[in-house]
Parts: C-alpha cells; structure tokens; sequence
C-alpha cells in the first residue's frame, strides 16, 4: 500500500520512528552482547586469580567446569535483577542441581558485588580479605565455576562454586604421582632366646574328695537314734 503526496510527511514521521525502533533493537543487541563477552572474560579472569593463588599456597589449581558456571550465572543474574537477595539464598537447590551431574560432590560459594569501575580485581581481592571467603578459595575443591552478570546500575554480581568430587585427592600442585594412603614403616623384630623354667616334683598329695552324692548319714548301717543322740554301732 503506497503513500499519497498529501499524507507524504505522515510516511516520512512513520518511516523515521521504524528505522529508530530498528537501531534502537540493534542497539539493545549489541550492548547485551557487549555485556554478555564482558562478563565471560571476567569469569575466566576470576578462575585464573583464584588458581594462582592456589598455585601460590602450594595446592592444586582448580579445573573449570562449564555446567557448574552456569548454576553460578544463573544466581549471580537472580541477584542482578532483583529476584533474590544479594547473598547465598536458595544455595541448597544449586547444591541439588550439581549432585544431578556429580555424585556426592561437596560445595562451597563466595559471593560479591563489585561498582563497574572495579570488576577485575575487587571480588577476589574482597575474598582473601574475608577468612570464610579465603577458607573456600584455599579449600579441598577440584573443580570451580564463575557467573558474573551487570545489575541495572552497572555493578557486577559475581558467584563462584567449589566442588570436591568423590575422586579428589588432597595432593600438591608440584606432585606428579597419584596420591595412595601413606604405608607404615615396617617394625624390626628382634628374634630373642626364650628361658623356659623348669619345676621339681612335689611330694604334696591332694587329699581325698568326698563323694559328691553322700547318702543321708541317718541311714547308714548300725546308725541308732538314742536319748543322748545318733550313735554309730561298729561291727
């Protein structure tokens, strides 16, 4: 349907306000997508602090796990957009969702929030400042997960995981040999000479028992009841 001359300012008006609409999506787009790149390169940077201060303490780097990211994403957004609390609420449904792909997986968290004018190095220098925050980064984990996301404000919400798996080992980061339970140091037995004494006969002899079923001794033969008692006639 084509436009007449005398409504030609009233396509113009309405051509402008498509094309605004047009740019103001590619926009949007763009600025999400913006976000989105910045927020993946801060969660590599977070788990690449976290290792080399493990690295640092002497433990073993913590290995990235994409699953595990996106549990943390996913809560660091909740507490972006207000739908949660800043803080570790609903922690027990991450923890349930990380045992659905990783059976009997133990779990620690840290969470933060950053101003946008320090989102690379304020979480996790904020965490080794905090002995509980410290406790989780230093911990008996193998595996991690990062998920950052930009409040409305331009804050950044980070939240990252720690997961022990059932095959994690507590051994060093410089250790190269699988970890087996210490053996205990094998006791020298000294073979001794045994004395055996020797005992002498004895002459002792064990007097006689008596029967163990002794008749009534009223009824023994030539046994007489008399006015001065039970006398025993002799044959």
């Amino acid at each position: 349907m084509g436009c007449g001359v005398t409504m030609s300012w009233l396509c113009h008006i309405f051509a402008i306000r498509l094309i605004i609409v047009f740019l103001s999506s590619i926009g949007l787009a763009i600025s999400v997508s913006v976000a989105a790149a910045i927020a993946d390169e801060l969660e590599h940077y977070v788990h690449r602090l976290v290792n080399e201060h493990r690295v640092a303490q002497g433990l073993k780097p913590l290995s990235f796990n994409p699953e595990i990211s996106a549990i943390a994403r996913r809560h660091s957004r909740d507490m972006a957009t207000g739908r949660v609390g800043f803080g570790h609420g609903g922690i027990e449904s991450r923890r349930k969702k990380i045992a659905g792909f990783i059976a009997g997986a133990g779990v620690g968290e840290n969470v933060a929030m950053v101003p946008a004018v320090l989102p690379n190095v304020g979480a996790v220098a904020d965490w080794l400042e905090s002995p509980g925050h410290r406790r989780n980064i230093e911990g008996s984990y193998d595996l991690t997960g990062v998920g950052i996301a930009q409040g409305p404000a331009g804050e950044y919400y980070f939240t990252q995981l720690f997961v022990r798996t059932t095959v994690y080992r507590p051994e060093t980061y410089e250790s190269d040999t699988p970890y087996t339970r210490p053996v205990p140091a094998s006791r020298d037995r000294k073979s001794e000479s045994r004395v055996v004494e020797t005992r002498q006969p004895s002459d002792y002899k064990r007097p006689p028992r008596k029967p163990r079923h002794e008749k009534d001794p009223r009824k023994r033969p030539g046994r007489k009841r008399t006015a001065d008692g039970w006398v025993q006639t002799l044959d």
